[in-house]
């Protein structure tokens, strides 16, 4: 009693099990012909999915056999009402999938052909080439698909798009309707020849002119006696008394003066005259004044201590010595520098170094507002670059009869530079992408095509064009990087492509 009861219970499983393998083996010999319909166009549905007959599986190499052997092993007795309700049930449900394949198909036809009809040129717009969105070094001369991503192909050249959309025309073309223009902040200016001028602005530092900076030393050995000028910054002036010296060298040479003077005035020959003089000499080269010299023979007598003299106005920008001090000869004891004039040390960037040159004029301002402007001119432009700012130093002489400019303070410097007749766009017209420069031009009817050009000086507000634009042209000048963001999107220009795709 037990084994009919298990052959009974198995015939009841295999029954169904039967059923889902040949749902299963139906979906897959429709799968592809189905996914053939859907992803390419075709004029008529596939053989597989109009002609088959109710009992499709019989279409399927085996299937046949498989299901007569399988329903021969069964117990008829106990699982023929089963089979027979299953087959009407799967009788009806493949009518309905036929029908609704048939259905489905023929909207699908319809709808395919609708857009093929819409999107398809005429003759006289027939697209250039297709391309892939994400991928513009993709062109097809057909329909199809992108081999690197698998999207479809979009058609370049010979539409025209409706309003509010984008789209590219031609190669390096990208099309705006005028909603999509206004909403985009989208706004054009034409390319004019026009004088232009350019301002070079920089920062400036003033010091001492270095032309008349003065050094006082002593040419003999001796010591400080008294020091006159004894602070750093004090003023000066030219003949003041710096200090008193003590130099045995000098008292010797004195002296000798002396004697070559009385010798010529017993003897009265040339011999004593021409001594006379050579001492003379060698009083002024060891830095005595002519006055000194003279004083020395009126007086009648040498003098232990010489007041040494400042040979120079300003101001006393370094001292070295101190009262009472063993000097030597050749020892730098004061430097001497004049306020006015006062120099303006200012740094030009090396891109606006072929627009300066010397005797231009200069207008300076001092931060703070305290100061009133100035103005000078450029007398000289160094020859050199400083390598770690990449700039190079001009100098301006500026006049400061009150003194009121100090060493150290800074200025900006303004310098209007003529650059004559240019034809210029606005600089935010242009595009700078690494070596080259693109301006989007308008020509006509929405389409902006990126061009390159060749750019000259450049302004606060307007760049000029050597090459690539003529007068009368109309660019983008606000909201470029919208039009070129969407022309890289759409990737319809060998540019774009070549340069900047990132495949």
């Amino acid at each position: 009693m037990t084994r009919p009861k298990t052959s009974k219970r198995l015939s009841r499983l295999v029954g169904p099990a039967l059923i889902v393998l040949a749902a299963v083996a139906l979906a897959l010999w429709f799968r592809g012909p189905l996914l053939e319909w859907f992803e390419g166009p075709h004029e008529k549905p596939p053989a597989a999915m109009g002609g088959h007959d109710h009992g499709g599986m019989g279409g399927m190499p085996g299937m046949g056999a498989m299901d007569h052997a399988d329903h021969a092993g069964m117990d008829h007795a106990d699982h023929g009402a089963m089979d027979h309700g299953a087959m009407d049930h799967g009788a009806m449900d493949h009518g309905d999938h036929e029908d609704h394949a048939v259905t489905d198909h023929a909207d699908h036809a319809d709808h395919a052909a609708m857009d093929h009809a819409a999107a398809s040129p005429g003759p006289a717009e027939s697209p250039l080439y297709y391309t892939c969105p994400m991928h513009p070094s993709v062109r097809e001369p057909k329909p199809g698909k992108c081999p690197i991503c698998g999207m479809t192909l979009t058609p370049v050249g010979g539409q025209a798009p409706h309003e509010g959309e984008h789209a590219a025309t031609n190669a390096g073309t990208v099309t705006l309707g005028p909603t999509r223009t206004q909403l985009g902040g989208v706004r054009f200016s034409e390319a004019v020849r026009a004088p232009m001028r350019r301002t070079i602005r920089t920062l400036g530092v003033l010091q001492y002119d270095e032309a008349k900076l003065r050094d006082v030393t002593l040419r003999v050995d001796g010591w400080i006696e008294r020091l006159y000028a004894d602070e750093t910054g004090a003023p000066i002036a030219r003949g003041d008394k710096l200090f008193d010296l003590y130099s045995p060298q000098l008292l010797a040479a004195e002296q000798e003066l002396l004697a070559a003077a009385h010798r010529e005035q017993r003897f009265h020959d040339d011999g004593t005259a021409s001594a006379v003089d050579s001492v003379r000499k060698r009083l002024r080269l060891l830095g005595l004044t002519s006055a000194q010299v003279r004083a020395v023979i009126h007086r009648g007598s040498a003098r232990e201590v010489e007041t040494i003299r400042a040979p120079s106005s300003g101001f006393v920008v370094e001292k070295q010595v101190v009262d009472g001090a063993f000097v030597k000869a050749g020892a730098q004891l004061y430097r001497i520098a004049p306020l006015d004039p006062i120099w303006v040390q200012a740094e030009v960037f090396e891109r606006d170094l072929p627009f300066v040159a010397v005797g231009q004029r200069v207008e300076l301002t001092f931060p703070g507002g305290e100061m009133k402007p100035a103005s000078g001119t450029i007398e000289h432009v160094y020859p050199d670059l400083d390598p770690r700012t990449r700039t190079a130093k001009v100098r301006i002489a500026l006049p400061n009869p009150d003194h009121a400019l100090k060493t150290e303070m800074f200025v900006n410097a303004s310098l209007e530079v003529d650059l004559g007749e240019q034809l210029q766009v606005p600089v935010d017209a242009v595009i700078y992408t690494g070596t080259r420069r693109i301006v989007f031009v308008d020509r006509g009817e929405g389409r902006l095509e990126p061009t390159e050009i060749t750019v000259g000086p450049r302004n606060d507000d307007q760049v000029a064009v050597r090459a690539g634009l003529e007068p009368g042209e109309r660019v983008v000048a606000s909201g470029t990087f919208l039009v070129a963001a969407e022309s890289r999107l759409r990737s319809a220009t060998t540019y774009w492509a070549s340069g900047h795709d990132d495949h």
